[in-house]
């Protein structure tokens, strides 16, 4: 899409990772097929996403682009708020929960989930700024990786048997190839 030509074993590694995904898929008895084909397509919008970001962020810094991404998704977090009526709920709770601004705790948690939420989008663009939209992607792949892990410790529901194994080990062999196709390719420039 942005007219490079991946090397050889960034394509493998990449590979590796999604053989991994389908063997996790296939080891969730658990799964449904609408869950993991919506979690497909949102890692297809994704990548989507993070390329055209990339094009854009082409002579701009990634607080800049924070900025017009923050700008420009007003109107579209507006349409989705009223599609799903939400501003009856939101004006229901301005008009008759007026004691919750006030308090310290509720504002605490408001500010703590709008900074996070402002951390992740500027560590979002400023990776893809200073890495590539995949590498970005790959990065959230650990990420996930983590969250999967800390789930099953946490949540539990999850049988662990050797598909499920070999998969999260091929994302993790996957990743880690990953990296080092690309340190290697930075190194030969």
């Amino acid at each position: 899409m942005l007219g490079k030509k991946p090397a050889p074993l960034v394509v493998a590694s990449l590979l590796v990772m999604a053989s991994g995904t389908i063997l996790v898929a296939q080891a969730d008895v658990k799964s449904s097929v609408l869950g993991w084909i919506l979690g497909c397509g949102s890692n297809i919008l994704q990548g989507c996403y993070l390329v055209l970001a990339s094009r854009v962020m082409k002579g701009m810094t990634s607080l800049s682009v924070l900025y017009y991404h923050s700008i420009l998704s007003i109107p579209c977090m507006f349409v989705l708020v009223l599609s799903v009526g939400e501003l009856e709920t939101v004006n229901r709770f301005l008009t008759t929960e007026k004691a919750l601004w006030a308090r310290p705790d509720f504002m605490g948690v408001l500010l703590a989930t709008l900074s996070m939420g402002l951390l992740l989008n500027y560590a979002l663009f400023l990776c893809t700024e200073k890495t590539s939209a995949t590498s970005t992607l790959v990065a959230g792949q650990f990420k996930a990786i983590a969250q999967m892990v800390v789930g099953l410790f946490t949540f539990g529901g999850v049988e662990v048997n050797s598909r499920f194994a070999t998969g999260l080990a091929a994302n993790v062999v996957g990743g880690g190839g990953y990296a080092w196709a690309k340190y290697r390719v930075l190194q030969t420039k």
